[in-house]
């Protein structure tokens, strides 16, 4: 299933949402951008887009884009995964269509953004872009991701004004759909690589039911899913075959690490040491809290 957003900044043109076929097991989202201008010396005319899946769940999810300009020229073709994103800056006014293909058939939000802007380059990789409706959005782009930053309202208050590291591992625990909410930014009404109750440094007590297991003998990896906001299952990737350890319903604790995903944005290590060994999982021994 694809989920459509449309994050739109628009001075000159439109974007709207034109269909979603599923065709054997292929999702097809086409989204048109009307263009009426083109850059001139003052204003830059771009279309940006760019997908969100979960990014807990550690198995890489792809997505094609596909952008073809009003003489049906394809002008952009590139598979992205989450956070990736595609800039194209319009030659001719028109409607432009912006095709998305899901193999996977995953839960995708899909930002597309038409806008008239100014951009003041504030450091070497941030960004900050003044849209039409006058507000000012922060943004990280490196390493071909784009990043949001969160909000001031985001991070909790005692973890604001306390300079010590939080205390609540031993008393506190989150399941897997706690642990999505922590990356809910309220005031942006998206998620951000930031926890509202946690930092750098901190530990997370995971505690969370099985929902499903499925050993792949290729790869000798186990995948163990949880039930995530949206009743979907979200995987998580331990070496070796484990279904003589764990049942759907059994219950599993590990003991995970916020770190650093990039620039003092936010991660856990079981997913950032999976994202940057090319996918190579680990023990979970590695995690356990063993009663």
């Amino acid at each position: 299933m694809v989920k459509w957003k449309c994050r739109a900044t628009i001075q000159k043109g439109e974007v709207s949402f034109v269909h979603s076929i599923p065709q054997n097991h292929v999702v097809r989202v086409v989204v048109n951008a009307v263009v009426n201008k083109i850059n001139d010396s003052s204003t830059s005319i771009q279309i940006e887009t760019f997908a969100e899946t979960n990014f807990i769940n550690m198995v890489t999810a792809k997505i094609a884009v596909i952008i073809t300009d009003p003489q049906n020229n394809d002008v952009v073709s590139k598979t992205l995964t989450h956070e990736q994103y595609v800039f194209y800056n319009p030659t001719r006014t028109g409607t432009y269509s912006i095709r998305y293909v899901d193999e996977y058939k995953l839960n995708w939000n899909l930002y597309v953004t038409l806008s008239s802007y100014q951009i003041d380059i504030s450091s070497e990789n941030t960004v900050n872009v003044l849209g039409s409706d006058g507000k000012l959005r922060r943004v990280l782009y490196k390493d071909g991701k784009v990043y949001i930053y969160p909000s001031e309202t985001h991070k909790s208050s005692f973890l604001k004004e306390s300079l010590s590291l939080n205390n609540t591992f031993n008393n506190k625990t989150l399941s897997l759909k706690e642990l999505q909410t922590q990356f809910y930014d309220e005031e942006l009404k998206r998620n951000v690589r930031d926890l509202k109750d946690y930092r750098i440094g901190d530990s997370i007590h995971f505690k969370d039911e099985v929902a499903s297991i499925e050993y792949d003998p290729n790869s000798n990896h186990t995948l163990i899913g949880f039930k995530d906001q949206d009743n979907d299952i979200v995987n998580w990737v331990f070496k070796d075959n484990l279904l003589d350890r764990y049942k759907v319903g059994d219950v599993i604790e590990l003991k995970l690490n916020v770190v650093e995903e990039t620039e003092e944005f936010e991660n856990i290590d079981l997913i950032k040491t999976f994202q940057d060994s090319g996918e190579v999982a680990e023990s979970i021994d590695n995690y356990l809290i063993t009663q």
